[in-house]
């Protein structure tokens, strides 16, 4: 591990300087600097981690405090420590709110000390807050959808406006990593009222035995989402895992504003906007749906079909980290203006977001074009993801052939055939179930039949293996009658 590097400097005051090398170059690197020209030369020369800034700078008349300002803009990776006969508090207090990370009184016996201490923990303390601000500025992040300056985007613009209006429900179409779910958000976000309930489901991840219960509820389980999104927004993401009997049903649903919930004669009125979210308009397979929507159709491109807004995206990313005033180099700015983006908006964005955590890891604050070629080396290489080989160890058993094994191994082999599968799909479990020609309801029984741990699966499959051995005893019971 290199040691931190720290940059004194003091104009007048040389006694102070030599016991700080002489008592802390042991532990860090230090190199000090006794003029302003000297100073500047240094601190831009090399990468400095700590830079101990005398409060008084005498020959200059100058107090050091002024140039924090000046030195956060130009340096926001470097950790400042004021060093000053003067421990006012309100001095104190003016430099933490400039930016100093700390601030020690020299001529103390404790100084040293207090270094020794404060150097470190300044620097863990300036790299937990940038990796803050990174964290922050994720979460607060818009939808990119709407950023630009082309017709596309003064088109795409008008027609939210419109739907925001009516408050009608809509359908939201366009290529995976288009910005569909943030774009539905932030529709949501600018109705009028803010209080409003927003649900969303992504249907891939839910049962089809169980979406119908989901969606309308049953007397003894808890609410459906409908009725949870009551005088709100529902999103319904992924709509082609929606049986043409299920749209039927959501479209009657809708059109009378009235649901009926599972298990009951009775009716419940409700009042809420659904906004659907799918690849392609031809995922809509009920007439009934098809004719309520296709006046409220929002269309997104693939961005290499705007690619005049594409800059403008990045600077709009890179602006929600304008703390840390990080920049692009030029080799950089082309790259991202002229690259054909296949994986759209979310790939541009992962890519940003990554080459800036590196530049932070690294101490930067210029994201170059190798930083930037990391960040998203999957997208530039999609074989490496897609045709990556599974490994998976075969059985121990299966070197004892015999023909009380084969049942056995076939079971093994399938299992570890399914697992690949849904690793190479992502869990998508609808393209896992066309790749092994199997029903979707019958690759989620072999699921729970040979208990394959799965993320996005996980909702209610319990109840999904109680089922499936509930079935096994009352076999095995007709069996043995």
């Amino acid at each position: 591990m290199e040691p931190i590097k720290v940059l004194s400097y003091d104009d007048d005051d040389l006694p102070t300087q030599q016991h700080i090398v002489k008592f802390l170059n042991s532990t860090f690197f230090i190199e000090l600097a006794n003029t302003e020209e000297e100073f500047f030369q240094k601190l831009r020369s090399k990468n400095f981690d700590v830079l101990l800034l005398d409060k008084n700078l005498g020959k200059h008349s100058l107090d050091g405090v002024a140039l924090l300002p000046e030195l956060k803009r130009e340096f926001p990776n470097l950790a400042i420590i004021i060093l000053t006969y003067d421990d006012d508090y309100n001095e104190v207090t003016k430099s933490f709110s400039l930016g100093a990370s700390d601030y020690v009184v020299k001529k103390t016996i404790s100084m040293i000390s207090d270094l020794n201490i404060r150097i470190p923990e300044a620097v863990r303390r300036l790299k937990k807050d940038r990796f803050f601000e990174i964290e922050k500025a994720q979460t607060q992040a818009p939808s990119y959808s709407l950023t630009g300056s082309s017709r596309y985007v003064f088109e795409l613009r008008k027609t939210i406006d419109t739907l925001n209006n009516s408050n009608e429900s809509f359908l939201i179409t366009g290529p995976h990593g288009s910005g569909r779910t943030s774009l539905a958000r932030t529709i949501s976000n600018h109705s009028l009222d803010k209080l409003k309930p927003y649900v969303y489901l992504d249907l891939k991840t839910i049962n089809p035995y169980e979406l119908e219960e989901k969606l309308f509820g049953t007397s003894t389980s808890k609410k459906g989402a409908f009725l949870l999104a009551d005088k709100g927004d529902l999103v319904l993401d992924g709509c082609e895992y929606l049986s043409n009997e299920l749209q039927n049903k959501i479209a009657k649903s809708i059109h009378e504003k009235r649901i009926n919930i599972l298990g009951t004669s009775s009716f419940n009125r409700m009042e809420l906007r659904v906004i659907f979210i799918t690849k392609q308009i031809t995922d809509i397979k009920s007439l009934s749906l098809i004719g309520a929507l296709k006046n409220n159709h929002i269309q997104l491109l693939p961005l290499s079909e705007r690619t005049s807004d594409i800059l403008q995206i990045a600077f709009e990313i890179l602006s929600e980290y304008k703390v840390m005033n990080i920049k692009l180099k030029k080799s950089v700015i082309h790259f991202i203006n002229t690259y054909s983006w296949p994986g759209n908006l979310r790939q541009l964005i992962q890519s940003l977001r990554l080459a800036i955590q590196l530049t932070v890891s690294e101490g930067g604050i210029e994201i170059d074009l190798s930083r930037m070629m990391r960040a998203h080396r999957s997208w530039l290489f999609p074989e490496t993801k897609s045709h990556a080989s599974i490994k998976v160890p075969l059985p121990q058993f299966i070197q004892d052939i015999s023909k009380e094994n084969l049942s056995q191994c076939i079971r093994e082999a399938e299992k570890h055939y399914i697992q690949s599968a849904l690793t190479v799909c992502e869990n998508d479990t609808l393209v896992a179930a066309e790749k092994l020609g199997l029903s979707r309801s019958g690759l989620y029984t072999k699921i729970v039949s040979y208990d394959i741990p799965t993320k996005t699966l996980s909702l209610n499959i319990n109840q999904a293996r109680q089922s499936i051995l509930l079935k096994k005893r009352k076999l095995k019971n007709d069996k043995s009658i």
